[in-house]
């Protein structure tokens, strides 16, 4: 039981539309966008997290009015902060690439397909998104090559940003500096 908003305008009803069928349609989309990060979520844990993340109404806690409260869902970067920079190579020796290496430290699959990598928010080599559909399992890695030689990233020093893909929100940056010394060895 949750609350999602009513009394809303749409085509075909120009004034408030009010009620169940218009509130129902924005928790299902809540429902849909939370399934399309955690794809293995199951019905009860997708309507724990609905409810664990509305905001209460009328009498605290869960209630005959307004269920567990208002539809509530926090940004995208919430939902993707499980998954971290685990190491990256900024300086390959030449016979292999630059690449980056995401770890997903929770406990639900993760789909960071559309996601951004990029190294200076604007600016610098172009973003790269990563493919729709890639999934980290609990406790798994995706690597992601930047680049089929040296160059995405600086040797003199530089930034790599994990992006919502918004490509605007921030999920993880790591900075490094020079590693014109040290070819073909990993950073994390």
């Amino acid at each position: 039981d949750i609350c999602g908003p009513d009394k809303t305008a749409s085509y075909t009803y120009a004034g408030d539309f009010p009620g169940t069928s218009a509130s129902a349609s924005h928790v299902a989309g809540a429902a849909a966008l939370l399934l399309s990060v955690y794809l293995n979520m199951t019905v009860d844990q997708l309507r724990a997290e609905l409810e664990a993340k509305a905001g209460d109404l009328g009498s605290s806690g869960k209630d005959n009015i307004y269920g567990a409260g208002k539809l509530n869902l926090p940004s995208p970067a919430t939902y993707l902060s499980n998954v971290v920079i685990n190491e990256f190579v900024p300086n390959p020796d030449g016979l292999n690439s630059e690449w980056v290496e995401l770890y997903n430290k929770g406990s639900q699959a993760v789909n960071i397909g559309g996601c951004w990598l990029d190294d200076v928010i604007p600016g610098g080599s172009a973003a790269q998104q990563i493919l729709n559909g890639t999934v980290i399992q609990p406790g798994g890695y995706y690597v992601h090559q930047l680049r089929a030689n040296d160059g995405y990233l600086d040797n003199d020093g530089d930034t790599v940003n994990f992006l919502a893909p918004d490509k605007t929100t921030g999920i993880e940056t790591k900075s490094f500096g020079s590693s014109s010394s040290y070819p073909d060895q990993s950073i994390y």
